[in-house]
């Protein structure tokens, strides 16, 4: 493939030198690789070269196969750097772990029913939403997120009435949930978000709904829209868009919304818990008066 000229950001392998010292009429310019980011690129470079092998059906017969090649790589890391990644190894050649839930309470359906209630998109893509009659919606996307949460983040623009009431079964099994915890950021921009919609979030668990708001319209103007979703086992996910909370703007409205790591990173987790927790007030009500 003919390199051609742009911005470029990749380690450079033995094809790729080989064009770069053939090129002799453009300029070539590169960068010190960061240490800190070298772990990154080069999993994600490794990452791409297995990928294409495992996706080879000439190569590979059945799954078997392919699962014994993953652990052939980890074999030989584990002799060559004495890793000792035993534990690492893969065992079960059919199935994926898709859930843990503590019996207390609970039928084995019933716990079952907790587990296969996830996004339908998935969690290891990245999605948009765009509220066409075609695409999944992100309505029914953040309902089942609220279901398998164990703690919410929003940072929300516009809270209304008509958003909230889409939630309210949703949010009303998740916050019945011993340790439930739900974050909200909003603002009085613009006298958009409605006293009621907040209160009634409020009041669904006033112990264990923090709403905060910010008041100084004139210098921050938060116009944010993010949905967040973080589990204990890791499986965090997230919205960011343009869809504030309210009927028309998660359903059938021209938005756009986009899952961009369906498995958000730590670092993103800890940004995020920053910004929640220093929010301009903390409240359990918004009048009339202090929202128009």
């Amino acid at each position: 493939m003919e390199l051609k000229s742009g911005i470029y950001e990749s380690l450079i392998y033995e094809a790729l030198k080989k064009k770069l010292e053939a090129l002799s009429n453009k300029y070539v310019f590169t960068d010190s690789i960061d240490s800190s980011e070298a772990p990154k690129l080069l999993t994600n470079y490794i990452a791409k070269i297995i990928n294409s092998l495992l996706s080879d059906d000439s190569l590979f017969e059945s799954l078997d196969g392919r699962f014994q090649f993953i652990n052939d790589i980890l074999n030989y890391i584990d002799k060559n750097w004495q890793c000792n990644i035993d534990d690492s190894l893969l065992t079960n050649q059919e199935e994926l772990l898709s859930g843990i839930v503590d019996m207390a309470g609970l039928t084995k359906e019933q716990a079952k029913q907790r587990v296969t209630m996830r996004p339908l998109s998935g969690y290891t893509v990245s999605n948009l939403f765009t509220g066409s009659n075609t695409d999944l919606s992100i309505d029914g996307e953040i309902e089942r997120d609220i279901q398998t949460a164990d703690e919410i983040y929003w940072i929300v623009a516009f809270v209304r009435f008509s958003g909230v009431r889409i939630f309210e079964n949703a949010l009303r099994e998740f916050l019945g949930k011993p340790n439930a915890k739900l974050k909200l950021i909003t603002t009085t921009y613009m006298g958009a978000s409605e006293p009621k919609a907040v209160d009634f979030l409020k009041q669904l668990a006033p112990s264990k709904v923090d709403i905060k708001v910010s008041y100084n319209c004139d210098l921050d103007r938060l116009h944010a829209k993010s949905y967040i979703f973080v589990r204990e086992s890791g499986m965090n996910t997230a919205y960011i868009g343009s869809s504030n909370m309210s009927r028309s703007a998660l359903t059938k409205g021209l938005e756009w919304n986009a899952s961009p790591i369906r498995r958000i990173h730590i670092s993103f987790r800890k940004r995020l818990l920053h910004l929640t927790l220093t929010g301009t007030a903390t409240i359990s009500r918004i009048t009339t008066t202090n929202v128009l």
